[in-house]
């Protein structure tokens, strides 16, 4: 990547770790008010980028470019948009926003791939909020189970309405849309 694109990925870094569902610290649990914040903020950095957006419904973000070849594979890249608490700002953020920069000035340089790219920014892969990890990345790939939508948090919702209330999507639903 070149300079400019690695000052706006720092930029872009600090913004997000600013976004926190506690002040003083870094905390973005899975379907909080700061997850939504967060993966407005990341679909809007996406979508600058020239990528298709949009959002599952276990909240995981992702984000599609379309490369030459109409039925070549698609290449993820990512990581999770969730944080343990007090969470240094790299962790999984950097794993989310690299591919962004680096798709940007891809476009910015007119280099079309020969493959599509998706970029996931997972959610409750820390599995701080329902103490299993990896559900957002289970639901994208078809692994998310009954007991795991029955899990319940500490004030007794279970994922199963933590995702209706999300976004008013049935979370029985889970498989990538391609």
């Amino acid at each position: 990547m070149g300079r400019a694109a690695v000052k706006q990925l720092v930029t872009w870094l600090d913004q997000l770790g600013r976004i926190s569902d506690e002040a003083g610290g870094l905390t973005r649990t899975f379907l909080s008010p700061a997850m939504r914040r967060a993966n407005a903020q990341v679909a809007r950095w996406m979508a600058a980028a020239g990528l298709a957006v949009r959002e599952d419904a276990m909240g995981n973000l992702i984000g599609r470019i379309e490369g030459s070849a109409p039925r070549a594979p698609t290449l993820w890249l990512g990581s999770h948009l969730d944080t343990v608490p007090r969470a240094g700002r790299f962790d999984g953020a950097l794993g989310v926003l690299a591919p962004i920069a680096a798709l940007a000035e891809l476009r910015r340089r007119g280099v079309t791939l020969p493959f599509a790219v998706e970029v996931l920014g997972f959610s409750e892969e820390e599995g701080v909020r329902f103490a299993s990890g990896y559900l957002g990345s289970k639901a994208f790939t078809g692994q998310l189970r009954a007991a795991d939508l029955a899990l319940r948090d500490a004030d007794g919702v279970t994922v199963r309405e933590a995702a209706a209330r999300w976004n008013g999507l049935s979370p029985g639903r889970f498989s990538p849309e391609r």
